[in-house]
């Protein structure tokens, strides 16, 4: 996936993305709703997960894009992935009253560099562009 394409996405094309890259899936449950989820080794979910997301397709999802703790295990999958990453926090106006901007860098890389304003999103961005990236 592209930079520009990643940088576009929304909150929750994000959050669908990084979870496909994990290995979550897309199933249907009794009642023929879509749900993502995280198969078993023989590629099947359980039988009970399918009654929790009835109204909420993503409710199995870590919400990485929004989630602090969850944003987090995707540095550690890069981590373990082979890539340098660095999370930085900085506060551009001189009065220290704006909000903080997060900047997410892979591999000393600009390309897989991901900016923010909420530390999630960027690490979220930085983790889609990584780990689709063509490797040499």
């Amino acid at each position: 996936m592209d930079r520009e394409t990643v940088m576009a996405l929304s909150d929750e094309e994000l959050r669908v993305r990084a979870a496909e890259i994990l290995g979550f899936r897309w199933f249907k449950n009794a009642n023929g709703r879509r749900f993502m989820g995280m198969p078993d080794e023989g590629g099947c979910i359980a039988a009970e997960s399918t009654v929790a997301v009835a109204l909420d397709a993503l409710r199995l999802v870590p919400d990485y894009p929004r989630d602090i703790a969850a944003a987090w295990g995707l540095v550690d999958r890069m981590v373990e992935a082979g890539h340098d990453v660095a999370v930085h926090a900085y506060q551009s106006a001189e009065d220290h009253v704006s909000p903080f901007s997060t900047w997410c860098t892979v591999d000393e890389n600009d390309d897989l560099d991901s900016g923010g304003t909420a530390a999630p999103r960027a690490i979220t961005r930085a983790f889609v562009l990584a780990m689709t990236q063509e490797k040499p």
